[in-house]
């Protein structure tokens, strides 16, 4: 997803919905980039692991290059 398009992503996202009264993120601070991850095929235990694994791998490279990163199940 390009950068100008990231704030189409938020209304559908929750971050920090453990604290509703913070109203996160704060203006300015919102993500300007998402990555989405999807399948083709039915869900199933493999499926989600699969992915679950693809999702922890891209966000410990990240974090590698010194990158900040939320997974959002």
């Amino acid at each position: 997803m390009l950068a100008d398009e990231a704030h189409k992503v938020l209304p559908h996202i929750r971050l920090g919905g453990a604290l509703p009264a913070l109203r996160l993120p704060f203006p300015g601070t919102e993500p300007n980039a998402f990555i989405i991850i999807c399948s083709t095929v039915e869900e199933n235990r493999y499926v989600d692991m699969d992915l679950g694994i693809s999702a922890q791998s891209m966000l410990l490279q990240a974090a590698e290059i010194g990158l900040n990163g939320i997974c959002i199940g």
